[in-house]
Parts: C-alpha cells; sequence; structure tokens
C-alpha cells in the first residue's frame, strides 16, 4: 500500500507516532489556551489603539481642511 494510503496511525508506516497521553508536557497543555487568551486580547487591544490613532489623525486632517478653507476665503 502506498505511504499516502496509509492512515495515520498505522503502526507499519515510519512515519507515525505513538504519543501516550503521560508522556506529553502538562504544563505546557495547560498553559496553552491562556496564551492563546492573552494574544487575542493583545490583537484586540493594537486594534482600538489604531482606531483611535486613526480617529485622532482624520479629527487633524478634517480641521486642517476647515482652517484652509477659511483662510482661502471660503
Amino acid at each position: 500500500m502506498p505511504r499516502w494510503d496509509r492512515p495515520l496511525n498505522d503502526p507499519e508506516s515510519p512515519y507515525s507516532q505513538r504519543v501516550e497521553l503521560d508522556e506529553l508536557p502538562v504544563s505546557r497543555a495547560s498553559e496553552a489556551p491562556l496564551a492563546s487568551e492573552w494574544a487575542l486580547w493583545l490583537y484586540i487591544g493594537k486594534l482600538i489603539l489604531a482606531l483611535i490613532v486613526l480617529g485622532l489623525l482624520l479629527t487633524n486632517v478634517m480641521y486642517g481642511a476647515f482652517e484652509l478653507m477659511h483662510l482661502l476665503g471660503g
């Protein structure tokens, strides 16, 4: 049977790896959801800060256009 037709947990395949649950590091498995949650909150915080900065820049541009319009006699 070709390699790609074998199931992933085929014991005859040299590419299959069986890992028992006792061999997994418990600390890393328990920290993974916390790390992904922190990454999500950091992403949301950066997004909010970017929106605030863009809002301030847009306000500054609009104020500059308003002042320029008055300087030009509009």
